[in-house]
């Protein structure tokens, strides 16, 4: 069985790189003998995007450092297909080559200025008669602004065998255009094995507090009073954080998670940062966002912990962290629960396939 895997997996974006490894290990987790490849699709509109963004009107220099070490995870932790592709028909011709292609996880069915529309990733180029078509954990965030497409959208995801979603709102618009069945399923770095990734030790050795995010100065305070009365240090990703003791700005994906599962604390508006903090049994403060509202909250409600996304850390004390800190022992049962459902939902998806 050969599998492809279209997603996001070529940015800077640390909950990029770990949804698209986490969807790779988890077909190879549930069919070790497939033969599992990243499709290496890299869309030119998105890859100007992220060039001016960071280096033609933000200066960051540095981010070419970061770059590259997104360049090295990918290269040595997926399985890309080959070269660099960036047009349509040059996925017709490749698609053509797998048993099943699975777009997801991310936001891969949001229509946004990045990427634009992208029929794309509603495998638009491949060919159902001969490739069984699957989408886990795709999302929307809470982009449905289809401009007039929900007829071709409904047209193309009638092909699909299997429609998995990562929330409810998106769950909620796919199912008002197709017949079918839409799943919901978690995030596939919450289900599938990560411990490939852990490095051996602590990349920071003492005791300290994780700063995701972009604060307000009075929060910062708040973090460092905190940090103060424990003898705790404090650590920041993504971040020039003035009253961090160390701040990794360009650092690796597993830096990254060895950063977060080794925290004391997470405090962060990010997504992932929140998932991996969870799934790496280490308490976390979810910030409110407003552009990453979404998925933090969506996945909050789920599991009914929605009144801990705080706006802001003000009036907190270190007593009250772990009364407003979420731990995965709050919910661990009803998540093993979503996780077995989630790993059933792919099973079912490439069981079984064959070249017709």
């Amino acid at each position: 069985m050969r599998v492809g895997i279209l997603t996001f997996h070529s940015v800077t974006n640390y909950g990029a790189v770990m949804q698209c490894y986490g969807v790779q290990e988890l077909c190879r987790e549930l069919y070790p003998g497939a033969d599992v490849e990243v499709i290496n699709y890299q869309p030119k509109k998105a890859s100007r995007h992220y060039f001016r963004k960071h280096v033609i009107e933000g200066k960051e220099y540095s981010y070419f450092f970061k770059l590259y070490r997104f360049w090295s995870f990918v290269r040595k932790r997926m399985n890309l297909s080959g070269k660099k592709i960036t047009d349509t028909p040059s996925l017709a011709a490749l698609g053509k080559a797998y048993d099943a292609i699975i777009v997801g996880s991310d936001e891969v069915w949001k229509i946004s200025k990045i990427r634009g529309w992208d029929e794309n990733y509603f495998l638009g180029f491949a060919d159902a008669s001969r490739t069984r078509l699957i989408s886990y954990a795709a999302s929307s965030n809470y982009g449905t602004d289809y401009g007039g497409r929900e007829d071709r959208i409904a047209e193309l995801l009638s092909r699909f065998s299997n429609i998995g979603v990562r929330d409810d709102f998106t769950q909620q618009h796919i199912q008002a255009l197709v017949s079918q069945a839409v799943t919901e399923v978690l995030d596939p770095t919450l289900v599938a094995d990560m411990s490939a990734l852990r490095l051996n030790g602590r990349v920071f050795s003492q005791p300290y507090i994780l700063i995701y995010a972009s604060m307000h100065k009075k929060d910062l305070k708040v973090i460092k009073r905190w940090a103060d009365e424990k003898g705790w240090s404090i650590v920041a990703i993504g971040y020039k954080v003035k009253v961090a003791d160390d701040v990794y700005m360009t650092c690796k994906p597993e830096v990254w998670l060895n950063l977060i599962e080794n925290a004391e604390l997470v405090v962060t508006h990010y997504y992932h940062g929140m998932l991996l903090s969870l799934k790496s049994n280490t308490p976390v403060i979810p910030i409110y966002n407003k552009s990453k509202s979404a998925k933090v909250i969506g996945f909050a409600k789920k599991f009914s912990f929605e009144e801990k996304v705080r706006t802001d850390l003000q009036g907190l004390t270190l007593e009250s962290v772990d009364e407003v800190s979420v731990q995965l022992s709050d919910f661990s049962e009803e998540l093993k629960q979503h996780i077995h459902q989630s790993r059933e939902f792919m099973k079912r998806a490439l069981e079984p396939v064959s070249r017709n």
